[in-house]
């Protein structure tokens, strides 16, 4: 079963400013390559309560190593959605993956 972790399991709270970026670390269990969606979500909801709101972006990547750095230029939560490796996929419930924007649960 294909696993991700990012920025090695820890909430992690970095300040971009303008122009500038934070790194966000994908490690990934299981066979390359690794295809993975993941979402950029408000920092809060629509009420200004914290926590994650609505999703802002989705991105698909792909990566044939077990770990994969990508620059983050916008702030939010970064959240994976779906993973596959060689053999296997998944994805959270009720996530369907390819739609423009959707509403997710919080864990």
């Amino acid at each position: 079963m294909p696993s991700v972790r990012v920025s090695k399991g820890k909430d992690s709270y970095v300040d971009i400013h303008e122009g500038s970026e934070a790194e966000i670390l994908f490690e990934f269990g299981g066979e390359p390559p690794f295809e993975f969606t993941y979402t950029r979500s408000a920092n809060s909801d629509k009420k200004g309560k914290p926590g994650r709101g609505e999703v802002l972006d989705m991105k698909s990547e792909v990566s044939y190593e077990h770990s994969m750095r990508i620059a983050a230029h916008e702030e939010g939560t970064y959240e994976v959605i779906a993973i596959k490796d060689r053999y296997c996929a998944y994805s959270r419930p009720g996530v369907k993956v390819g739609e423009k924007q959707k509403k997710l649960g919080y864990y």
